[in-house]
């Protein structure tokens, strides 16, 4: 190769390699930003959590479940109609509109926040949605064929079992043909069919014990919501693997949950790993952040739901009872290493 061939082919590698590197950076500060607000919510410091939404949405376009908070945030804690206005904005182009299909309202009074409410309407109407329509479809396919399948009745174990495998393979080859098929996807382009779909590809993936080389990659890139995938991850691997203590992100059903009125935490064995995996896919929030959004969301129930999914163990009440009693003596005795929270009390 020529000096001047070798000289221009190294300048573009050095371009690209900046490239991902700048976009990394962008990723990364988006993600701490994006903490930052939600644990300024944990807080009640509603205008610092205000600040850092908008720092974070000036360096990327926001993930749709962080424009949501944002809104909630803008309409029902801090009544900012010019923020709310750009907040519901971003959530229309992800196909988001001023109505359910129900025909119920986005916003739940449109009477006590009627500007905004004429504003939401007029934006909804006039703004493009960013949603691939065939994209949504196919995805969408993904998960009503693994539903049809998983609900269906079987004449025996075997049949179901064999028809649940073939149906993980065949959407996991079909999800392979979709990220060959549109090299841009993301949360707009898609919609909420990226985000629905992945909790059953998760579980084929594991179930077929295939790598993640699709959602991951998303979640590195800011293309994807950081909080919904480590969730669906780590509850399909729950599902899957019963018993095995190697959650990758820690929001395993197993760490935190309810008896009764208490919440409880238990420590993962390997905290510092949970992190390093954190920090791999670019999430600033730690564990210990993560526990701090389960103890609001559990002590907040009209508040924001950073992570609704929490495993409720069920009994008849005097049955309830008991179990609380026991567990919490398992936790003071040391035999179970964590905390718990009666759900009862103020902070």
């Amino acid at each position: 190769m020529k000096p001047k061939n070798l000289f221009i082919t190294l300048m573009a590698v050095l371009l690209a390699v900046s490239a991902v590197a700048q976009s990394r950076k962008q990723v990364r500060q988006y993600y701490y930003w994006i903490n930052q607000a939600e644990l300024a919510i944990c807080d009640s410091n509603y205008q610092r959590a205000s600040e850092c939404y908008q720092t974070a949405f000036v360096i990327k376009r926001p993930c749709i479940r962080d424009a949501h908070f944002a809104f909630k945030l803008h309409t029902g804690y801090l009544y900012n109609l010019e923020r709310a206005c750009e907040d519901f904005h971003f959530l229309v182009q992800s196909g988001t509109k001023a109505f359910f299909m129900d025909g119920t309202p986005y916003l739940e009074d449109t009477t006590a926040y009627r500007e905004l409410w004429q504003c939401m309407k007029v934006i909804s109407d006039t703004t493009k949605s960013l949603v691939n329509v065939d994209l949504y479809n196919a995805l969408d396919e993904i998960r009503r064929e693994d539903q049809r399948v998983r609900t269906t009745c079987y004449e025996n174990d075997d049949l179901y079992g064999a028809a649940v495998d073939h149906t993980d393979s065949m959407n996991f080859q079909k999800l392979q043909q979709i990220f060959q098929q549109y090299r841009d996807i993301n949360e707009y382009n898609s919609g909420c069919a990226m985000m629905m779909s992945a909790v059953f590809i998760h579980f084929a993936r594991l179930r077929l014990t295939t790598p993640d080389v699709f959602y991951e990659k998303l979640v590195k890139s800011g293309n994807l919501s950081a909080a919904g995938y480590m969730q669906n991850y780590d509850y399909c691997y729950h599902c899957i693997f019963k018993g095995d203590d190697k959650t990758t992100y820690g929001t395993d059903p197993s760490y935190t949950y309810i008896i009764n009125n208490t919440l409880f935490i238990r420590y993962p064995d390997d905290i510092q790993k949970i992190n390093k995996n954190r920090n791999k896919i670019n999430v600033a929030e730690t564990w210990e952040d993560y526990v701090t959004k389960v103890l609001y969301v559990n002590r907040h129930k009209d508040g924001f739901r950073f992570y609704p999914r929490q495993y409720v163990i069920r009994g008849d009440e005097a049955e309830e009872e008991q179990h609380e009693k026991d567990e919490r003596a398992r936790y003071d005795s040391g035999e179970i290493k964590g905390v718990y929270y009666d759900l009862n009390l103020a902070e």
